[in-house]
């Protein structure tokens, strides 16, 4: 069974995302413009960096000023691709605009070359896995985990955004909560993942990991307002 893992990754400032699949992984090259207008920075919220599936390779292609789609198998269970966010509603000093790409090509370095390490060491690594049993594995903080089930559900209940999207179940832990969501195809499950992300761009999330179970008719996120993220290094 071909297994990949869809993957987001927003900072804080720069609200940057991956869509990472299970298969080996080259170094994603970036060539953001730091003095991109309001406008064009939003359409980077669109833009995805293409990954070979079938567990075979991962190809990264070069950051862009115009916006990319999603490359996906017919069939596969699971479908990876990764996903630049970068969305800007207030204007910044061209510095401000550089220092936010810089921190975007470290964290995106920084994961793909985890991610690699893993798949190589461990050629049944698989991060949707990883990613459950770390979540299995945290204490829960009861006061914490029921803020955030209700603001997670709040949001589900009020965005537009959101709205037609099935949440079956949020819980939360400490430092982190695991949101499932129905789907009905990898279609579907796409459009939804876009629309979370986006929406979570702009709700303090640092970073949101997604695994997609099109046969169960799921997808699953991993999601933490951690400002180092996971840390999963």
């Amino acid at each position: 069974m071909n297994k990949i893992v869809l993957t987001v990754s927003i900072l804080l400032s720069a609200a940057l995302g991956y869509w990472l699949g299970v298969t080996q992984s080259n170094d994603a090259k970036s060539d953001i413009n730091p003095a991109l207008d309001s406008d064009e920075r939003a359409r980077l919220l669109e833009k995805i960096i293409f990954l070979t599936a079938e567990n075979k390779k991962l190809s990264a292609n070069k950051y862009s000023k115009s916006k990319s789609s999603f490359h996906q198998k017919g069939d596969s269970p699971k479908v990876a691709v990764e996903a630049v966010i970068q969305p800007s509603l207030v204007s910044h000093s061209a510095d401000n605009h550089a220092q936010e790409d810089y921190e975007l090509k470290e964290r995106a370095s920084s994961f793909t070359n985890w991610l690699t390490k893993n798949q190589q060491e461990k050629p049944w690594f698989d991060l949707g896995v990883e990613m459950e049993g770390r979540f299995e594995n945290e204490e829960k903080n009861i006061v914490w985990a029921d803020e955030e089930e209700s603001q997670i559900q709040t949001l589900f209940g009020q965005e537009q955004s959101l709205s037609g999207i099935a949440l079956k179940s949020a819980n939360c832990k400490s430092t982190q909560c695991q949101l499932t969501v129905g789907v009905a195809d990898q279609e579907q499950a796409n459009q939804i993942a876009m629309a979370i992300t986006q929406t979570l761009s702009g709700k303090n999330f640092s970073q949101v990991i997604i695994d997609s179970r099109i046969k169960q008719g799921e997808t699953i996120l991993y999601v933490t307002r951690n400002p180092n993220g996971f840390e999963l290094n």
